[in-house]
């Protein structure tokens, strides 16, 4: 038995998730289940039961709880005491899928640089599950995806991190392909779209009927990497956030819109706290985005 299985068994009763607390730990989701695997043996006890929804307790993961979070926390201070005059600072961070590897990722690169001293954990989740974490003081921000009168939510402050545009992605050999001005979205209007269901159909919806037509035919994906890739392997065309994509992709045309959907990505924190504290985090934010927007995308339209 050792720490790392009580550290895991702790995150996933909290998260109630193998993925999301593998994220928030730096471990890969197989070493996390095998963490927890190895602290069900020595238990003699199953202590998380799996679903499509995720994981919950049983009856003796409950009982052990409580139990499991003193021994991290006795860690965690013992750890503090040993370290002496080092102060380390330790934040709670949130972010929505698509802001990770553009955003948050980089992120964390240039805080390592210039605030060694701070440790940061993650959580991916939807944004509102983002918004009701900061609210509960369970995360110190969240990059969350915009809505209207964010700023007003009560008891939360945003500040807004990029605008979004969204984007048309076609295979390598499609006639857009390289096309050196701004696309309408009018012109795929015959296309195949690859689409995953739910907002992110609605989105593409309700654009194409603002630029008066109905998408014909819609080959499911269930999320966006695999949109990314169906389109690569010429299956369609998508439109995906901008912030999704990697740059420099030679498989993907990128076809900035003439009147393109956006949606703002808003660093939120709750309104009493000092915003000075997480000034280095906005910063690095700002500082990937800046970056973002000084390098070149393959094969995009200008």
């Amino acid at each position: 038995m050792d720490l790392s299985q009580f550290q895991a068994f702790v995150a996933i009763a909290r998260l109630g998730s193998i993925s999301s607390s593998a994220v928030e730990l730096g471990y890969s989701q197989s070493a996390v289940s095998r963490q927890l695997q190895g602290l069900e043996r020595e238990m003699g006890a199953e202590l998380v039961r799996r679903s499509a929804r995720g994981v919950r307790l049983t009856a003796r993961g409950r009982a052990l709880l409580p139990h499991a979070q003193d021994i991290v926390a006795a860690w965690e201070a013992a750890r503090a005491d040993v370290s002496g005059t080092t102060e380390r600072t330790r934040l709670r961070i949130g972010t929505f899928p698509a802001a990770m590897a553009a955003l948050v990722a980089p992120a964390l690169g240039e805080l390592e640089r210039v605030r060694p001293d701070l440790v940061v954990g993650i959580r991916q989740e939807p944004s509102p599950k983002l918004r009701s974490a900061v609210a509960a003081g369970e995360l110190d921000g969240a990059l969350v995806m915009e809505r209207e009168a964010e700023p007003h939510l009560r008891g939360l402050r945003a500040e807004s991190v990029v605008i979004d545009e969204m984007v048309v992605i076609v295979p390598h050999g499609h006639e857009a392909f390289g096309t050196p001005t701004r696309a309408r979205l009018a012109d795929f209007e015959g296309e195949t779209w690859v689409e995953a269901p739910g907002r992110s159909e609605r989105v593409l919806r309700g654009a194409a009927a603002r630029a008066g037509f109905t998408p014909g035919r819609i080959r499911p994906a269930p999320d966006l990497a695999a949109k990314v890739a169906f389109v690569a392997a010429g299956l369609g065309v998508a439109m995906v956030p901008a912030l999704a994509l990697a740059p420099q992709r030679a498989d993907l045309g990128v076809l900035r819109l003439a009147d393109p959907p956006q949606r703002g990505v808003n660093w939120l924190t709750r309104a009493d706290r000092d915003p000075g504290q997480l000034a280095d985090v906005l910063a690095a934010f700002a500082s990937v985005q800046a970056s973002r927007d000084g390098a070149p995308t393959a094969n995009s339209a200008g």
